[in-house]
């Protein structure tokens, strides 16, 4: 391999030299003699280049010279051209009920599924069909070990490779229909986009196959390895011209740049990406050329092979995401006409979401293994020993467990959320029931529970023995609950308060040092929000009582002062009139659980009589209600003849009975 090759001239120079730069002269100076070997090599073969094409020619044509050359090269293309004719005679029915079938307003997941394999297997027989009369006609033309039999073996190879290649990007884009297209391509006609990766597919297997005729021919590897790097040379120009034709969509849809500033850095760098990923996919396909042509001129074709394998995978393993992502959208959204790959996944049922988790599991475990393959890992061999077998075990386990931990995860979440209802949001003024208050605490146990049962499992599944880690686990618990005392207090205080429901989510209440609204509730404390926006975090363990105020209903009292001599039995009534008048207003009546009535006088002042009514109203909702009894009480009370008293100070008698300070009136 190259990387070995490069890895023992690199080994070579450290031991002659410790210098850094000595090192990376010597690696570079050993590839580039390589490269001049190879090069005097291909300019030799060149040299005789001529002569190599005269022998082929002469063997084509059977020693007839130019007129049996044109006659071989005219026979293949009419043997080829009447099967494609035959083909499409037989096949002309199917041909057209798979067309019908893919122009067909399709809905749901069944019927698009059903008509791509429809379309698929037909494409396929067709295909099948060209091959069989094609091989038919050929060797009743050429005898079966001469080469023109391999000439014509390796035209239809390519041709063959070319249609059966092209048949999942046909179905993929579905150029005539939008319902049945699984891959969207976001700035680009379908119809060409297909037609031009139908030339590189075309390519890539002409310099397959023809590098297996010119070694039949005996040409020199030189020459040979020569034909890869035109080919490579000429499919890479190619899709760099693909991608460098498509618009920039992001620049047609007016997004910020990165540098405008206003997004914040996560954003910048995903819109950095975004707007360059063209400039980075040529970057990589560039780069794997030159890699591949390297190895393939150093005649290391393993290598040159695993980064051909490498770079397709990664051009490839986005387009097969998206094809697999709107597949199942198909069935996770309802057919009313949507995209499915423009949908937001997060808004699929679980099941549809947790399919697609699993499917990309598969897609990147297999892209890994087919990488690693390539490269000479031998992961399958591997995976046959002892070792491999249980890391292979451990690898299902934790595939089936991980999901299905999910699936009880995200299930529990869902039927919470059919259940109760939405949780109460952070400052929400409406409380939230016992229910809403358990579920964080529920939450947090099941999470544990389920992370601690998978990874038990795949301990199990690699032959570790979880019976001593248990044990040793409870012994570790009992050693943190007798070193941590205070936080044991607190859990437990925590579980009987909530036990006992004496708070929940969203209620105002009293611990003595704190009030507020409860916000957040964990295993050892709660945070209450205080009505002026302070944040209060306080563990259980220091709470003696808690005095809730948004529980079930609340009174509320209302004092007024009067001036002396006025009527309680008027004051009475016209409270009482107060009460109705709030009970018919709708902005107040669903918070009032008893009208306004008055209890009387309380008490006498030093300049009033003390008047004291009360109403029964929901709990936080006492506020509104007393401002606006105190403001009709000041209307009404002020159209009755009822005056409020306010403070006053009577002098009385005479200013002789207040003698003057001695001081004044040494003064006068």
């Amino acid at each position: 391999m190259a990387l070995a090759a490069l890895g023992a001239v690199a080994a070579e120079a450290a031991a002659q030299t410790g210098d850094g730069a000595t090192q990376a002269l010597g690696i570079w100076s050993r590839l580039a003699a390589a490269l001049g070997e190879k090069g005097a090599s291909l300019a030799a073969a060149i040299q005789g280049f001529p002569d190599q094409i005269a022998r082929l020619a002469t063997q084509l044509s059977g020693g007839r010279g130019a007129f049996g050359l044109v006659a071989v090269l005219a026979l293949l293309a009419l043997i080829f051209a009447g099967a494609y004719a035959i083909e499409r005679i037989l096949s002309r029915r199917w041909r057209r009920w798979s067309e019908s079938l893919l122009g067909m307003s399709l809905r749901g997941f069944g019927q698009r599924l059903s008509a791509l394999a429809i379309a698929a297997l037909l494409d396929l027989i067709e295909a099948a069909l060209f091959a069989g009369i094609a091989a038919l006609a050929l060797s009743i033309a050429f005898a079966p070990n001469s080469l023109q039999h391999g000439l014509a073996l390796a035209v239809g190879l390519t041709v063959l490779s070319t249609r059966i290649g092209t048949i999942p990007l046909r179905l993929a884009l579905s150029p005539d229909n939008d319902g049945a297209r699984l891959f969207h391509p976001r700035a680009s006609d379908p119809k060409r986009l297909l037609g031009q990766a139908q030339i590189a597919i075309s390519l890539m297997a002409a310099a397959y196959f023809g590098s297996g005729f010119l070694a039949v021919a005996s040409f020199p590897p030189v020459l040979i390895n020569a034909w890869f790097l035109a080919l490579g040379i000429a499919v890479t120009v190619w899709i760099i011209r693909i991608l460098w034709r498509q618009p920039d969509r992001h620049a047609a849809k007016g997004e910020p740049t990165p540098s405008d500033g206003a997004a914040p850095a996560p954003e910048q760098i995903r819109l950095l990406f975004a707007r360059n990923r063209r400039w980075l996919v040529m970057a990589l396909i560039v780069g794997a050329w030159i890699l591949w042509a390297a190895n393939l001129l150093l005649d290391h074709r393993e290598s040159a092979l695993a980064v051909l394998v490498s770079a397709l995978i990664i051009l490839s393993f986005p387009a097969f995401d998206r094809c697999c992502q709107t597949a199942i959208g198909w069935a996770a959204l309802p057919d009313d006409g949507r995209t499915p790959a423009t949908s937001d996944t997060a808004q699929w049922p679980l099941r549809f979401r947790l399919m697609l988790l699993v499917l990309r599991l598969a897609l990147v475990v297999l892209a890994a293994i087919l990488a690693l393959e390539a490269w000479g890992l031998r992961v399958l061999e591997m995976l046959a020993t002892p070792a491999g077998r249980k890391a292979l075990h451990a690898v299902l386990t934790l595939a089936i467990a991980a999901p299905l931990a999910m699936l009880i995860w995200h299930g529990s979440q869902a039927l919470l959320e059919r259940k109760l209802g939405r949780l109460p949001a952070p400052g929400d003024e409406t409380p939230g029931t016992r229910a809403h208050t358990l579920v964080p605490i529920l939450r947090t146990f099941l999470m544990i529970f389920l992370c601690v049962l998978v990874a038990m499992m795949v301990l199990v599944s690699v032959g570790v023995e979880i019976g001593p880690l248990i044990a040793g686990a409870g012994i570790f618990g009992v050693a943190v609950g007798f070193g941590s005392q205070s936080l044991v207090r607190d859990v437990i205080s925590g579980f009987f308060f909530l036990l006992d429901d004496a708070f929940r989510l969203g209620e105002y209440i009293d611990v003595g040092k704190c009030k507020g609204s409860v916000e957040k509730i964990s295993i050892r404390s709660l945070q209450l929000r205080h009505h002026r926006g302070a944040l209060n975090t306080i563990p259980y363990g220091q709470i003696q009582s808690i005095s809730n105020y948004t529980r079930d209903w609340v009174i509320e009292k209302l004092e007024f002062g009067l001036v002396y001599g006025t009527d309680p039995e008027k004051v009475r009534k016209l409270v009482k009139k107060i009460g109705q008048e709030q009970l018919a207003n709708p902005e107040l009546a669903a918070d009032i659980l008893e009208p306004l009535k008055s209890q009387g006088v309380q008490r006498f002042a030093d300049s009033a009589v003390v008047f004291r009514a009360k109403v029964k109203c929901r709990p936080g909702r006492q506020f509104t209600v007393r401002r606006e009894a105190y403001r009709r009480m000041q209307e009404v009370f002020s159209a009755n003849g009822i005056d409020f008293a306010y403070p006053t100070l009577n002098v009385l008698g005479d200013r002789a009975e207040f003698p003057e300070p001695p001081n004044q009136a040494r003064a006068q």
